[in-house]
């Protein structure tokens, strides 16, 4: 006799293999469905963080989503961080916040540089920037 290896409800009630994907990819589209209508910013910023999927590209997760709830805005060399954020705005409403690793060809190591020396002071000039920030 054959035992089932991985999934339980299959061992618990004879499911088949087959039936057991489709169910655990409905809970994941159904989980994913809830999170992106109850907490839209958090989603997109999980999912932008999470890139490249393969499936959903920057340009299509930022697309229709400013909302009066949920906004985005650009990549600041004042603000922004490694990953995509959320700020709080007025009203209590949240802002999502492109990361610094939307912007081409900046390397990791380069931004972690920079999110230092902003740390330490934020910058005044973009002068002082190049200056600070090799």
């Amino acid at each position: 006799m054959v035992k089932p290896r991985n999934c339980a409800a299959r061992s618990a009630a004879a499911v088949p293999k087959r039936k057991c994907v489709r169910l655990s990819f409905a809970l994941i589209a159904y989980a994913s469905a809830w999170l992106k209508f109850h907490y839209l910013p958090v989603f997109t910023a999980a999912t932008l963080n999470n890139q490249p999927m393969g499936f959903l590209q920057r340009r299509r997760s930022c697309e229709g989503r400013p909302t009066p709830w949920a906004s985005h805005q650009p990549v600041d060399v004042t603000r922004s961080a490694w990953n995509c954020t959320l700020e709080r705005g007025e009203l209590g409403s949240y802002s999502l916040r492109l990361g610094l690793r939307y912007v081409h060809g900046l390397r990791a190591i380069a931004a972690a540089q920079l999110e230092q020396a902003r740390a330490l002071q934020p910058f005044s000039t973009i002068e002082e920037l190049a200056h600070r920030v090799p």
